[in-house]
Parts: structure tokens; sequence; C-alpha cells
């Protein structure tokens, strides 16, 4: 879903905290899912902060990559590799950042089911305690 965005992204970086030796198995699908000039975009990464332990050390070795890429004025969206965005995830959510001057968005979830119904709705406003 990261490469049918509506606003195409700058940088995709994969971090895997899989053993190294069998790393990467899938880097050949994931690069053939780019375009030629799309596949520079790419980088993969081992997640060497907190191997095998939770989601936090490889969002932090991609985005510690982004802003080594672009410096502090930069967006960085996250996505799992069991998730999926909508094709104007990229756009909307910067659309949101300018309108709003904010300095982080956080997206809406949509459940979906193993045939691809709509499961448990995310509600579309959770106020924030102040």
């Amino acid at each position: 879903s990261v490469n049918k965005q509506s606003r195409p992204v700058d940088l995709v970086v994969v971090v895997s905290d899989n053993d190294p030796v069998s790393n990467f198995l899938e880097r050949e699908d994931i690069e053939s899912c780019f375009d030629g000039t799309s596949k520079d975009k790419v980088r993969f990464l081992q997640n060497e902060r907190t191997s095998r332990m939770s989601s936090t050390g490889n969002w932090n070795t991609g985005i510690l990559e982004a802003l080594s890429t672009f410096g502090g004025d930069c967006w960085v969206a996250i996505l799992d590799e069991d998730d999926e965005w909508h094709e104007s995830h990229v756009e909307t959510c910067l659309k949101s950042s300018t309108s709003q001057e904010c300095q982080w968005v956080v997206s809406g979830i949509v459940r979906m089911g193993k045939t691809g119904e709509s499961k448990e709705p995310i509600p579309d406003h959770i106020p924030l305690a102040k």
C-alpha cells in the first residue's frame, strides 16, 4: 500500500528485528512492489536497539534514519508489516497537519476481518485529556 499512495513517499525504511541470518527473506518481494526509480527510495535496516522486544526499537531506528536523511523538518509515517494504508493516507495526513498547523497526526484505524469486512470501527473523534 506504500507504493500506491496518491502522494508518493520520499523514502521507505524497512526495519527488521529478526535474526540477521534469516533477515529480509522478503526483500525481493518488497523491492518488486516499486518501479526502477522508486527502488532507490527503499532502505533496509537491522534493528539493533531492542531486538525481538517490541516495535519501538524498529520505529526509532526508522525515525533516526529519516532524520539523518532529511533533518528535523520531515514527516514520518509508520506502518507495521501486517497493516495497510488507504491510498490517500499520506496525502490526508499531510493536509491535516498543514491545515491545523500540527507537529504530529494520529490517523484513524479500520479493523478488517479475514474476508474483508469491517469490524468494530474505531471512533472518528477521541477527545484528548488535558
